[in-house]
């Protein structure tokens, strides 16, 4: 609206409805309202407006009055219906921004003005001054730092956010701050990134005794043992494949060395198994390395039967194994430097007693704070570029006797197939050389004869022991032409590419390396269906690599997707030949390992082991002298003779409650070249298992185990620990573990010509040897003999000596003093030497004679029954119960005898 003021005249929406002074009843245009004005009102100028007091003229006095303003109609000349100032009249439809006789009266204010005293309906404070910030309006306004519902409070009741304000809620300008709770406990609240480990009102961690990391070779050795022991598992796999890299990276030739691993401990239990498996099927297990007498299994069979005994592990022993797949590892907790548990990816806790890393590359190591190695660096100052071995991208490929399904053909050709057809013919040809004899390149059945494999979906039978029968090989793993990066199949010289330690520390380097690898397998696979011309063969669809995390974790963006039907059917991941390795309280070096002496034994021997290897040092790519620890080894030859590993090399310097079981162990890379096979990881991971449930069992940390306690458990399991090997003392026979034991500490090796003479009988002279090797005792003779029989110059001289001086023996002749070293050892004799050696109270046996043969007046009783009931010495047969004291004792018995003193007292 708008109003304009004038000396002559007013004009309202620019029409004039005034000139001069008029007046009531003057008849002026009065006809414009006639019979239109309603009582009380006159017609005025043509408009109808209120009657004056008198019903008269009114224009000459212009006396007009009344009570209300409404009533008068002319003051001075003037109509005060009209929004004028000063005129002592607010009409109805005025404000005080029109006529300033309305005051402050809002009532009929629409105009959001500042100023003006009013807030129309409608306006806010950001509009008009006169408004004040309301809340809720939809507007932040002057003075406000929101607006909406608010709150008259911060409280959010949510326990794990700490609530703070500032402001006032009146006024909308409330500040709330709602700061995540720190993990603590007793407030309630468990926060998101917290877990029972460091929140008390968290639900608690998984509580097991023993947690594997990686369910691979070395896992499932741990995790089986442990459990067999009573202890309660949990294996955290990242995949949901088990089997590492025999059975989930598809490299199930097993690589056995001179140790003989198929007859030792759960290597034997998985090969056995496997092998009566396939004799159902009528197939041979020898289809790899050009022998009918190698070990050779398809992945998936590998999988169920290892899932199988997992299963069953804890049966009849209380204990149990949980197997957890898509558990990723990514955190390890600790409480000083007791590792006490770990946290997965997907916020999962797990607690424990001992942790175990199994994983393919020494994951945990850098997770639990562990000194490694990487390459020939350590974690203290890592050489990202030092190069590792090469790694190979297996891929299990089978003959489709009706042809490969169209999806599993290979076209278009894979991208950089043209870079890499070149070396793959330097590698295999179609006319290459048909058997294998050193040479390059081979023939397509001489290269299916590597990593030849059963095949349980074809009627055929094979074996890889000659060319002939090798020609019926279906299935083979992809495992000679791609070895990754370098381009070659074995050794190459060192100016090929080279892979760099930054694959095991940078989690997206690996990735990328990974995926190049996969990428020169499905090269080879095309030049194997095109150039080889072998169209019937593609990738196995048979093998169960087709999973959701593979689908989802292990596709490549640089593979087309015409490809990705073949690609689901790889592996989840490499055969990765090196990892971290930790630095332990020792480390194995090629030195300790490598053979010397006829008969040939490792150059060191370890009483503490808990291990054995023997394959020869074996290193892909990056074996030049620079790329080793020079503080340790050079280049040599191979260790092809069956070696120890020790408890030393298990055991962090510092950290407790942590053990690592795989490639990961304290070795240097010439050593991980003969210890990281298949065979060689799985009986490492047992022995890691046996010491990690007694340390449970016991309460003790892993490093304060008494040896000597893991070394019983593991023979009776059937592991190897010495370097020695007996041929007349095999697996099976009942003196075997404790030959096994007391040859593991050097008291009895045998003859030098693998015999131990198991049932040979035991001379005095040998059996002072035996005891003071037994016992620890002095090899510092005198200078004047002490019996005649045995001067200084008797070869055995300085060892009956030793036995004489520690009170173990007085001789078997006082006049003149001799010691009869050729005389045959009774039991009797040998149970006197034994409690003697020992200190046993003969004083406090029990008074009843144990055995039919001693009686309580025997000159040897109160020997007898200590050795007896100290548990080294048992009766030769019974019903009743017999000792025969006068029966000579045997080595096999002597060294059952030795076994149970190391036993004694831990």
């Amino acid at each position: 609206m708008t109003l304009i003021r004038s000396r002559t005249n007013i004009t309202f929406l620019g029409v004039a409805l005034f000139a001069g002074a008029s007046g009531c009843g003057d008849g002026v245009a009065a006809a414009v309202c006639a019979g239109a004005c309603v009582a009380g009102e006159v017609c005025v100028d043509g408009r109808c407006v209120a009657a004056c007091a008198r019903d008269e003229d009114c224009a000459g006095a212009n006396s007009c009055s009344g009570a209300r303003c409404e009533d008068k109609v002319c003051v001075a000349g003037q109509d005060v219906s009209l929004c004028l100032p000063a005129d002592g009249c607010c009409p109805a439809g005025c404000d005080a921004a029109l006529d300033s006789d309305c005051g402050a009266s809002c009532a009929t204010v629409t105009a959001c003005l500042a100023s003006d005293g009013c807030c129309p309906a409608g306006c806010t404070a950001t509009e008009d001054d006169d408004c004040v910030p309301e809340c809720g309006n939809g507007v932040t306004e002057p003075g406000e730092t929101c607006d909406g519902d608010c709150p008259p409070s911060c409280a959010d009741l949510d326990l794990c956010t700490a609530d703070t304000a500032a402001g006032t809620p009146g006024t909308c300008d409330l500040i709330c701050s709602h700061a995540p709770r720190a993990c603590g406990g007793s407030d309630g609240c468990c926060p998101a990134v917290c877990d029972g480990f460091d929140d008390s009102d968290c639900p608690p961690p998984a509580s097991y005794e023993v947690i594997v990391a990686g369910a691979g070779t070395g896992g499932f050795g741990a995790a089986v043992q442990a459990a067999r022991m009573g202890r309660r598992v949990a294996v955290l796999e990242e995949t949901d494949l088990v089997g590492g890299q025999a059975f989930a990276a598809g490299v199930s030739t097993m690589d056995e060395s001179s140790v003989g691993e198929r007859s030792y401990g759960i290597y034997k239990e998985l090969v056995d198994a496997l092998r009566a498996q396939y004799a159902t099927r009528g197939k041979s297990i020898g289809t790899c390395y050009w022998s009918d007498q190698t070990t050779c299994f398809e992945p998936k069979a590998g999988r169920e039967l290892m899932l199988a005994l997992m299963s069953t592990a804890g049966s009849g022993s209380g204990g149990a194994l949980d197997l957890y797949l898509r558990a990723r590892v990514t955190g390890v907790v600790k409480s000083g430097t007791r590792v006490i548990g770990v946290r997965t990816a997907d916020g999962r806790a797990f607690a424990s007693r001992v942790v175990i890393d199994a994983t393919e590359y020494g994951d945990l190591l850098p997770l639990a704070g562990a000194d490694y190695r990487v390459a020939n660096s350590t974690s203290t100052a890592v050489d990202l570029d030092a190069c590792i071995q090469d790694i190979t991208y297996v891929a299990i490929v089978k003959k489709y006797p009706g042809g490969a399904p169209p999806s599993l053909v290979l076209s278009p050709k894979p991208p950089g197939y043209d870079d890499e057809a070149p070396y793959f013919a330097r590698i295999v040809t179609a006319g290459g050389y048909p058997w294998w004899n050193g040479g390059y390149p081979v023939g397509f059945v001489n290269h299916n004869a590597y990593r030849g494999l059963p095949d349980s979906s074809s009627p055929l039978d094979a074996t890889a022991g000659s060319a002939a029968t090798a020609a019926n090989i279906t299935k083979t793993g992809v495992n000679f032409a791609n070895d990754y990066p370098a381009h070659a199949a074995y050794n190459p010289p060192s100016s090929n590419p080279r892979l760099a330690g930054r694959y095991l520390e940078d989690p997206a380097y690996r990735r990328q390396v990974n995926c190049a690898a996969k990428l020169r397998t499905l090269q080879f696979i095309y030049y194997m269906q095109t150039a080889l011309n072998e169209p019937l063969w593609s990738v196995a669809d048979d093998e169960g690599f087709d999973t959701p995390y593979n689908r989802e974790e292990g596709s490549c963006a640089d593979i087309p997707e015409a490809f990705r039907a073949v690609e689901r059917h790889f592996p989840p991941f490499p055969y990765v030949r090196e990892s971290r390795r930790l630095i332990g309280l020792h480390t194995l070096s090629a030195p300790e390992v490598r053979a010397t002496g006829s008969p040939a034994l490792p150059a060191v021997q370890f009483p503490s082991a808990i291990g054995v290897a023997g394959y020869g040092i074996d290193l892909h790519n990056c074996h030049e002298p620079a790329d080793l620890e020079a503080a340790f080894e050079a280049p040599g030859g191979p260790a092809n003779v069956p070696f120890q590993i020790p408890f030393e090399s298990f055991i962090p310097p510092v950290i407790d409650g942590f053990l690592p079981a795989e490639k990961n162990f304290s070795q240097t890379r010439l050593v991980n070249g003969a210890t990281r096979l298949q065979p060689s990881t799985m009986l490492i991971g047992q022995g890691v298992g046996a010491l990690a449930a007694v340390a449970v069992a016991r309460d003790v940390e892993p490093r304060a185990v008494p040896v000597i306690r893991v070394q019983d458990v593991l023979v009776r399991a059937g592991a190897r620990l010495s370097a020695y090997y007996f041929t007349d003392v095999l697996p099976g026979d009942p003196f075997w573990p404790s030959v096994e034991i007391v040859s593991t500490h050097g008291i009895m090796v045998g003859y030098g010509n693998w015999l131990f003479g198991r049932d040979d009988p035991m001379t005095r002279g040998t059996a002072a040897v035996v005891l003071a090797r037994l016992f620890s005792l002095s090899l510092d003779p005198p200078a004047v003999a002490t019996f005649t029989d045995v001067p200084v110059t008797h070869p055995l001289f300085a060892w009956i000596e030793a036995v004489a001086v520690a009170g173990i023996t007085a001789g078997c002749s006082a006049s003149p003093p001799q010691f009869c070293p050729d005389t045959e050892v009774t039991r009797a004799q040998y149970a006197v030497f034994v409690a003697r050696g020992l200190g046993l109270d003969t004083g406090s046996v029990s008074p009843v004679p144990v055995f039919s043969d001693v009686g309580s007046g025997h000159w040897a009783f109160p020997f007898i029954q200590a050795v007896y009931e100290a548990g080294l010495m048992v009766g030769c047969s019974g019903p009743p119960p017999a000792f025969c004291p006068d029966a000579v004792v045997t080595r096999g018995q002597a060294a059952a005898v030795g076994h149970g003193v190391l036993l004694y007292g831990t």
